[in-house]
């Protein structure tokens, strides 16, 4: 594994285990080395945006698109910020598009059911919840959310 794989598995292991500031410090090694470094740019807007610096946040997330477009992981970042910021037509957006990447992902179904329900968008709401539960059954805030679709 190259030395920069091996620095990035680190800073993931440390954002995992609560440590922002560690893979932050870790993420600026590799992107120093290489600033074009997608999945260092990734987890660096991440790390931002969890310790409050939305704006670095941003400007992180922009220069991934700027070299993916498509970066579901980045789609799916991009999504949760704007959920969180209440811009849930943008959220919905980002959502579907990470999609089109990773379609059998549960979670990520479920997350757009949320923004969609936000919205009062139930019956699409209600169809990414089957959905998230239809690739994993055991995706118990899925159900929990469905039911609240379907009594709501």
């Amino acid at each position: 594994m190259a030395a920069v794989e091996r620095i990035l598995l680190q800073a993931v292991g440390h954002f995992e285990a609560g440590r922002p500031q560690q893979a932050d410090a870790l993420c600026a090694e590799v992107l120093k080395a290489h600033p074009d470094h997608v999945p260092a740019l990734h987890l660096s807007a991440v790390v931002a945006f969890v310790t409050e610096r939305a704006s670095d946040g941003a400007v992180l997330l922009n220069r991934v698109f700027s070299l993916d477009p498509d970066h579901a992981p980045a789609l799916v970042t991009l999504g949760d910020a704007l959920a969180v910021k209440g811009e849930r037509e943008g959220a919905v957006a980002a959502f579907q598009q990470a999609l089109a990447q990773r379609p059998r992902d549960p979670g990520l179904h479920n997350k757009l059911g949320v923004a969609l329900a936000e919205l009062s968008r139930f019956e699409e709401a209600e169809a990414a919840y089957r959905r998230s539960i239809e690739l994993d059954p055991g995706l118990t805030r899925a159900h929990f959310n469905l039911a609240i679709t379907l009594t709501g």
